[in-house]
C-alpha cells in the first residue's frame, strides 16, 4: 500500500506517483510510506525541478532524488523534451555499455562516475528520472559562487579524462558498436536552437540580463561584456559544430551544480557527475 506524504508545495503528479510505486515494488517495499521533499535550491538547476524523495516501511529507507522537467512556457524557449531523451538515452544505454566494456578489459580504474539509476519515464512533458540520493552517501556540491580550488578542479579533470578515455578506448578496440552507440548523438541537445540566430540571440539576451546589474557602475567591464554579448552567438555556432565522425562522448554540461564530491577518504576526494543533457 503506497501512502505518499507531501512535505512542499513540489507535488508528485499521477505519472510520478506511478513510477515511485513501480520503483518501490521493484525493491522488496509493500506497505510504505513516500515522503517528498524539495531536493534543491533555487537557481541550483536550470533545467528541471529537483525533488528529494524518501520510501520507507518501518525498517527499510530508500532515498532518491527525481529530476522533473519544468513545464510552461519554457519548453517553447528550450528542447526539454529532447534534453531529457538525450539524458535518459546516456543512463539507460551508454552507462551499460561502458561498464560493460571496462569490464571486458578489466579497466583497473574504470569509469563509475554517475548515480544509480532506478527508473525513468519519457512521457511528454512528464519526462523525469529517478536515481540515488548521492547525498544520502556523503556527497556534496561545491558552492557556486566560489570558485573551485585546485584539489577538486584536479579531481574534476581526472574524471573526465576517464569519461574520454572510455570513448577513445571503445571506438579503438569495438569501432562498431561505438558507431551503432552514437549514431544518434552526432549533435548537440541544442545545436537546433542555437543555429536559430532568433533563439540564440533571445538565449544570450536572457543570459546577459542577469549579468548587467552586477557591473551596472563599472563601464569599463560594462563594454567588455557588450562585446562579449554581441560575439557570444557565433561562439556557441563554433564550439557544437562537430565533424562528421562523433570523437568521444562528452558530459555537455560541466558546471559546479552538476558535480558534486565526497570527502569520506582522506586525501582522496572523489567525484560524481549528474545530469547528461
Amino acid at each position: 500500500m503506497l501512502t505518499v506524504v507531501e512535505m512542499t508545495s513540489v507535488a508528485l503528479s499521477a505519472e510520478q506517483q506511478k513510477l515511485i510505486e513501480k520503483i518501490s515494488k521493484e525493491n522488496g517495499f509493500t506497505d510504505y510510506e513516500v515522503k517528498a521533499i524539495s531536493g534543491s535550491a533555487k537557481g541550483d538547476n536550470y533545467l528541471g525541478v529537483i525533488t528529494s524523495v524518501t520510501i520507507e516501511d518501518g525498517n527499510n529507507k530508500l532515498e532518491l532524488i527525481l529530476k522533473s522537467a519544468h513545464v510552461g512556457e519554457i519548453r517553447n524557449q528550450m528542447p526539454i523534451h529532447k534534453a531529457y531523451m538525450r539524458e535518459i538515452f546516456v543512463y539507460e544505454q551508454v552507462f551499460a555499455k561502458f561498464k560493460k566494456f571496462q569490464e571486458e578489459y578489466r579497466i583497473s580504474e574504470p569509469f563509475q562516475s554517475y548515480p544509480k539509476l532506478y527508473g525513468t519515464c519519457d512521457t511528454e512533458s512528464s519526462e523525469c528520472l529517478v536515481m540515488e540520493n548521492l547525498r544520502e552517501s556523503g556527497y556534496k556540491l561545491w558552492n557556486r559562487k566560489l570558485p573551485m580550488n585546485p584539489e577538486h578542479l584536479t579531481a574534476v579533470m581526472k574524471e573526465y579524462a576517464k569519461l574520454h578515455a572510455v570513448s577513445l578506448a571503445m571506438k579503438e578496440k569495438q569501432p562498431e558498436a561505438f558507431k551503432e552507440l552514437t549514431k544518434d548523438m552526432g549533435k548537440h541537445t541544442f545545436v537546433d536552437d542555437i543555429e536559430d540566430r532568433g533563439k540564440a540571440a533571445a538565449y544570450v539576451s536572457s543570459v546577459m540580463g542577469n549579468i548587467w546589474g552586477a557591473f551596472e557602475h563599472d563601464p569599463v567591464t560594462t563594454e567588455v561584456l557588450k562585446g562579449f554579448e554581441k560575439r557570444l552567438p557565433d561562439m556557441f555556432t563554433e564550439l557544437t559544430t562537430l565533424s562528421d565522425e562523433p570523437v568521444v562522448i562528452d558530459h555537455g554540461d560541466c558546471w559546479c551544480n552538476n558535480l558534486l564530491f565526497s570527502y569520506k577518504v582522506r586525501k582522496n576526494l572523489s567525484l560524481c557527475m549528474v545530469f547528461y543533457a
